[in-house]
């Protein structure tokens, strides 16, 4: 019994635009008509068509496919009639300068019958007399009528173990017509078309590639009947009968096919599905749908998995082995290494005396290895040592290629590294020119961030100085930091009672105070003078509050006791003041409207005193929040608005009794660790003293920084006065006083 086979392949470029294969193989539905008109077939290729081109291609195949199925046989091939009618209707759809070649056909048992156009590959590889395989070019004579679609019918008949190839143009740029005889007639079809598959995937060209191999298979049969009777005729295996489409076909001179074959194409029907392969420029693209069950075939699927189950378990035995070669070589590697650290080891401390035995064996080694050497062939040692050189300059050059691209790399990074800071001082100088002193101060923390890991070269001194002067000068100014030169006033250590702890001033005198120290130092800012005033007992102040009109000053002693200086003579007086039972333990105070405002760390409160006519009355709480946290306040300043300064920089603004928003702004360095803030009602700054940072720091009252002041004299900055109607400051900075311009 023959048996027919139908093996496509095909591969989807990725340019459908330069190249568009249509692969069209169909089976004819249950019908009895459609069954004797067997299997229908296209191998069509167009090259840079338009989205309308590809379009207009399938509907043709299409409508030819569903013609040849629904003509009736009438004396006439239903190939033929159709194809007249589509040379009618379609010749004009395709522009000139497009590249069309296209195969349409259709195979009946043993008979088949086609037209082309342009130049598809279609081969017939058949045995001559003596067994052996020929091959006839089908399309090798015929050339396009540019009048018709498909001006020419060619039919023949395939004989058993004959072989029909047809496939795309492009497929002979890689397959000669010689490979492809010796690919196809060696090896079983469903293989041949497996392997042309494989290798055109391969290509990765952006092309497409398509085609089918036809072979009517002899099955074996009993003794008698099987081979073919010798005969010296060998009839020509597919006559081309070439004729226009528009002349009637003359009747095939091959024998018809009988009910076998009629029998075997219903068998195999289930088995030949549709494959139709196109990739769609866009959406519009989606191919039409088919008449009938046009699926595409899979009679190979299991014997290519199992082909491929065994390629990749003999790639993995392969890859085992040469991981097991491996881990051979670098295991004895690592044990000859370690046994000789063990030698080595054991020669440096000469343990159980084998020193002399180990460097006995070393000697003896090499000998023998020197002899070993001196023994080979000449022709072995050029190669030895030509190998041994090779290899010693194959890893120099891997080193040195290694050590040029890390010197190379560190080269880059170092000018990145010194461009980014020149950027980011550009950068900061222009947002400087729109007062963003918020963006400057972030583009030179930028900068900070790239020179903290970067080393200037010896050769770029002068170039990081240059660098550095730049960014010391934006930095200043987006600081709004000037450096003032002080005048000293007075210097009170050469009295030689000890560093005063903090000092005020009222009216034209500056008197200053230690805990330590059972005296005041009263400085007279116009007559220059220093005097002396002695305290009752042993114990200092700590802290000291002068009013707006400068008529006393309220002292602290002990945390908790009031103390009245009188500027006109010098004197002291008790004062009297009510504070709570518990005991109070005053860290700063501050005279405002006549009342005293005390700070207590104790009871983390903030007590109001009135006046009276010997002091203060009784202690009344001013803070109305609960959650006030005064831990750490050290000073206080009040313009209606009270302000707490803690010993960490943190500033806050109560109003009436509760906590109000307050937060710095443009302040940089943030402030850290404050010594003294000082205000008055009609003032227009905040005066900060920040001990840790030697500055004095001017904010309005909304929190914006104003400006920064600092002096190269400053060494440990420790209280502040502040006369914002002269335009001058007075600082504390270990005894000494020193006067600085505010303007």
């Amino acid at each position: 019994m023959d048996q027919l086979k139908l093996n496509e392949f095909f591969i989807e470029g990725e340019n459908q635009e330069i190249s568009h294969v249509l692969l069209h193989v169909i089976q004819p539905s249950t019908p009895e008509e459609e069954k004797e008109k067997g299997y229908f077939f296209a191998v069509c290729e167009i090259d840079n068509g338009a989205r309308e081109d590809v379009t207009n291609l399938q509907r043709l195949i299409d409508d030819v496919e569903n013609s040849y199925y629904e003509t009736t046989a009438d004396g006439k091939n239903p190939l033929e009639t159709v194809l007249e009618k589509a040379n009618q209707e379609n010749l004009a759809l395709f522009e000139p300068d497009i590249s069309l070649n296209c195969l349409v056909g259709a195979v009946r048992g043993g008979e088949i019958f086609f037209s082309h156009r342009g130049r598809p590959q279609v081969l017939l590889f058949y045995r001559d007399k003596e067994g052996a395989y020929r091959r006839m070019d089908l399309t090798a004579e015929g050339e396009s009528d540019g009048q018709k679609l498909f001006p020419q019918i060619v039919q023949g008949k395939i004989s058993p173990n004959d072989y029909f190839f047809a496939a795309t143009s492009r497929v002979a740029d890689y397959f000669n017509h010689d490979r492809l005889q010796k690919i196809i007639t060696t090896r079983p079809p469903e293989q041949s078309a497996e392997h042309l598959e494989k290798v055109l995937s391969e290509i990765k060209n952006g092309l497409s590639f398509g085609g089918l191999i036809i072979n009517l298979t002899r099955q074996e049969a009993p003794a008698a009947a099987i081979g073919r009777p010798p005969s010296d005729e060998r009839p020509n295996p597919l006559f081309a009968t070439e004729q226009q489409t528009a002349r009637t076909l003359s009747p095939s001179f091959w024998s018809k096919v009988g009910n076998k074959i009629g029998a075997m194409m219903a068998a195999k029907r289930e088995n030949v599905r549709q494959k139709e392969r196109r990739r769609p420029v866009e959406e519009s693209y989606a191919p039409a749908e088919v008449k009938g069950a046009h699926l595409r075939r899979h009679e190979a699927a299991g014997a290519r998995a199992a082909e491929r189950l065994k390629t990749a378990f003999m790639i993995a035995r392969r890859l085992a082995y040469w991981f097991w070669l491996l881990v051979v070589f670098f295991g004895r590697l690592l044990l000859k290494i370690g046994k000789n650290l063990i030698l080595v080891f054991i020669a440096a401390f000469n343990i159980q005396k084998r020193r002399q035995e180990i460097f006995d064996n070393w000697r003896e080694a090499w000998r023998a290895a020197r002899q070993k050497f001196t023994r080979l062939p000449l022709g072995t040692k050029i190669l030895g040592l030509s190998a041994a050189a090779l290899a010693v300059i194959f890893c120099g050059s891997i080193i040195y290629l290694q050590i040029n691209k890390s010197r190379a790399e560190t080269e880059r990074v170092y000018q990145e590294n010194i461009q980014i800071i020149r950027n980011g001082i550009l950068a900061a100088e222009s947002k400087l020119l729109y007062n963003d002193l918020n963006g400057a101060l972030g583009e030179i923390q930028n900068i900070k961030n790239t020179t903290a890991v970067f080393v200037c070269r010896t050769a770029d001194q002068n170039i990081c100085r240059e660098n550095n002067d730049k960014i010391g000068a934006v930095l200043a100014k987006a600081r709004k930091m000037q450096t003032v030169k002080p005048k000293i006033l007075v210097d009170w250590n050469v009295l030689g009672q000890g560093t005063p702890a903090g000092f005020f001033k009222i009216g034209n005198k500056l008197v200053a105070f230690a805990t330590g120290s059972p005296r005041l130092y009263v400085y007279d800012l116009l007559t220059k003078e220093n005097k002396t005033v002695p305290i009752d007992g042993t114990a200092g102040f700590a802290n000291a509050a002068v009013p707006k009109e400068n008529d006393y000053a309220v002292l602290i002693r002990n945390n908790k006791e009031l103390w009245l200086f009188d500027p006109k003579n010098n004197s002291l007086k008790r004062a009297e003041a009510a504070f709570p039972p518990a005991g109070v333990d005053i860290s700063a105070a501050v005279v405002y409207n006549r009342r005293l405002y005390a700070l207590d760390a104790l009871s983390n409160q903030i007590f109001r005193n009135d006046a009276t006519a010997n002091g203060f009355g009784a202690a009344k709480d001013w803070l109305k929040t609960a959650d006030a946290n005064l831990r750490g306040g050290i000073s206080l300043a009040v313009d209606g608005d009270l302000f707490v300064l803690k010993n960490d920089g943190q500033i806050l603004k109560y109003t009436k009794g509760e906590r109000a928003d307050f937060n710095i702004s443009g302040l940089d360095p943030s402030l850290a660790g404050g010594k003294k803030i000082y205000t008055y009602t009609d003032w227009k700054y905040l005066y900060v003293l920040d001990g840790q940072e030697k500055r004095l720091v001017l904010l309005d009252k909304n929190g914006q920084l104003f400006k920064q002041l600092t002096a190269d004299e400053f060494d440990a900055p420790s209280d502040l006065a502040v006369d914002e109607t002269a335009g001058l400051a007075y600082v504390l900075d270990k005894g000494k006083v020193m006067e600085i311009g505010l303007k």
